[in-house]
C-alpha cells in the first residue's frame, strides 16, 4: 500500500486503495443508474395487445411511445423505423401533441395467434452518431375460432351387469384456442337425447352406466362437446358411441349366450291368495351372474310394471327391475335350497313365489 504527501511543512498520510476496489462501487452506481455494457443506456420497453383476426390497421392496444422518452433535449422527432421477426406486419403512426408527440402501432394484416403469440419488435433511430431505440411487445389475444374436435368413435363393449356407476368410456375431446375459448363441455346431443342407461359427465366427458343392462344387446348414445368462448360458443360435430352388451357366457366354452328360461307354473297350490309358485333347478356349473329364471310376461308387466325382490339382502339371486330376469349373484351350495319372493308392481303390490 502507498502514501500521498502534501506539500509544506506538514505531511497527510492517504492511503491508496487498489484499483479494482475502486472499480467495484462505480460499476454498481451504473448498474442502478439503468446501464447497460459499455455504460450505455439501456433501451426502454412498452408492449400492447391486439385481438387476432382483426382487420388490417387496428391499433395496437396499450402500446404508446413517447418521444420525449426517446429523445434528448431540442433533438428533433426525425423518422424511425421497426425491425425484428414480423415487423412488415405493423407500420408506425405519429400523433403530435405535448411531450413531441406519440408513436404508435397499427396492424398492416390480419394476425393468427396460433401461427405466432407475440412479437418481439424494435424501435430504432439514428441521428448523427447517437442511437436511440426502445423495444416493443405485441401479444396477439386469443378469439373463439377453433370449433371443439372429438375424435372418432370406436366400437365399445360392457358387462350386462356392471354396476351402477361404472365408467363405459371416456370422451377427450380437443380445441386450439386457449383459456375460457378451450374449456370444454360434454352433452347429449341433440338436447333432450341422452339415455336413461348412460349418464355423461359434463366436464369429465366421462360416460357412466346409470341404470340396468340386462336384456340388452346394443347401446348407443350421441354426444357433442361445446366450448365457453366469446362472443358465442362452439360445437365440435357430435360422435355416437355404440356399445356392445355382453353377457355371462355359459359353462362349456360354447361361447353362445345363455338362453333364459321360463318354467310353466307347478302343479301345487299357491300359499298366498294371488301368487304363483314356481320351481327353478340350477344347471351343474352356473356361475355368478348366469340366469336362472324369467319370471313369465304378464298383464302386469306389459302395462309397465317392474319386479322387486322382497329382501334383497338375504336371497342369493337378483332381478332386473324391468326384465324380471332373476340371475346369481353368489355361489349356492350343492343340494341347497333357497325359497325368494318376487313382487310385481302395478299400482298396489302383488307377489310371486319361485322355491
Amino acid at each position: 500500500m502507498g502514501w500521498a504527501r502534501r506539500g509544506g511543512r506538514g505531511r497527510l498520510r492517504l492511503p491508496l486503495l487498489p484499483v479494482p476496489l475502486l472499480l467495484v462501487p462505480l460499476l454498481l452506481l451504473g448498474e442502478a443508474a439503468g446501464l447497460g455494457r459499455g455504460g450505455a443506456p439501456r433501451p426502454l420497453r412498452f408492449s400492447g395487445q391486439v385481438p387476432e383476426n382483426s382487420p388490417a390497421g387496428t391499433w395496437v392496444r396499450g402500446l404508446r411511445v413517447p418521444l420525449r422518452r426517446l429523445l434528448g433535449p431540442r433533438e428533433p422527432p426525425g423518422e424511425w423505423a421497426l425491425e425484428g421477426d414480423g415487423a412488415s406486419r405493423f407500420s408506425l403512426q405519429r400523433r403530435p401533441g405535448s411531450g413531441r408527440g406519440l408513436l404508435l402501432l397499427r396492424t398492416a394484416e390480419r394476425l393468427d395467434r396460433e401461427a405466432q403469440p407475440e412479437y418481439g419488435l424494435r424501435l430504432r433511430r439514428r441521428v448523427g452518431r447517437s442511437a436511440r431505440e426502445a423495444l416493443l411487445r405485441v401479444q396477439v389475444l386469443d378469439r373463439n375460432d377453433h370449433r371443439p374436435r372429438l375424435p372418432p368413435a370406436r366400437p365399445l363393449e360392457v358387462d350386462e351387469l356392471a354396476p351402477l356407476g361404472t365408467e363405459v368410456a371416456r370422451l377427450r375431446a380437443s380445441d386450439g384456442d386457449e383459456g375460457a375459448n378451450a374449456r370444454l363441455t360434454y352433452r347429449p346431443w341433440p338436447p333432450g337425447a341422452g339415455s336413461c342407461r348412460l349418464f355423461v359427465v359434463p366436464r369429465s366427458g366421462q360416460v357412466l352406466a346409470v341404470g340396468s343392462l340386462l336384456g340388452l344387446r346394443r347401446l348407443r348414445l350421441c354426444v357433442a362437446a361445446h366450448d365457453h368462448g366469446r362472443p358465442r360458443p362452439l360445437r365440435s360435430p357430435p360422435r355416437c358411441l355404440r356399445l356392445a352388451v355382453r353377457g355371462r357366457r355359459a359353462v362349456g366354452g360354447s361361447g353362445a349366450r345363455r338362453r333364459t328360461r321360463s318354467l310353466p307354473p307347478a302343479p301345487e297350490r299357491p300359499s298366498e291368495p294371488g301368487a304363483r309358485r314356481y320351481t327353478a333347478r340350477l344347471p351343474p356349473g352356473a356361475r355368478v351372474g348366469d340366469t336362472v329364471f324369467t319370471v313369465p310376461l304378464s298383464r302386469d308387466q306389459a302395462a309397465g310394471g317392474w319386479f322387486e325382490l322382497a329382501a334383497p339382502g338375504a336371497t342369493p339371486v337378483g332381478v332386473d327391475r324391468a326384465s324380471g330376469r332373476l340371475y346369481l349373484r353368489r355361489e349356492l351350495r350343492a343340494g341347497g335350497r333357497a325359497e325368494v319372493l318376487v313382487k310385481v308392481h302395478r299400482g298396489g303390490g302383488r307377489g310371486r313365489r319361485l322355491r
